[in-house]
């Protein structure tokens, strides 16, 4: 976020322990984790506040449901993909089976003419 190093951060450790003296450090230090606790909790309240109010949690179990439906859209079309295929394939194994069952029709015959 900053982008700070540890030699930055040394540097500045370096220049608060000359500037506050070290018997008034650990008053420095405990201040200014406290403040930054409660402006950390203020934050989260606003941020949980700010999610309630516009309804997150509904926006993102919507977006969650209607990327499972778009799933099973494509999986339904690809299970009637390979229905279609499985069919077809069935139709063609099964035709010669027909053809031979059909006494009008032996091998080295021609088809019957149903004209009459």
């Amino acid at each position: 976020m900053f982008d700070i190093g540890f030699p930055e951060l040394l540097l500045v450790c370096i220049l608060v322990l000359l500037v506050m003296g070290p018997e008034r450090l650990p008053e420095v230090i405990h201040t200014f984790t406290t403040w930054r606790r409660r402006l950390s909790h203020r934050i989260a309240g606003v941020k949980q506040q700010i999610q309630d109010e516009i309804g997150l949690d509904q926006i993102r179990a919507q977006l969650h449901e209607e990327s499972v439906l778009e799933e099973i859209k494509a999986v339904k079309i690809e299970l009637n993909d390979v229905a279609k295929d499985a069919s077809s394939g069935l139709d063609e194994l099964t035709k010669p089976a027909q053809e031979a069952a059909d006494p009008a029709h032996w091998p080295g015959m021609p088809p019957p003419n149903d004209k009459q």
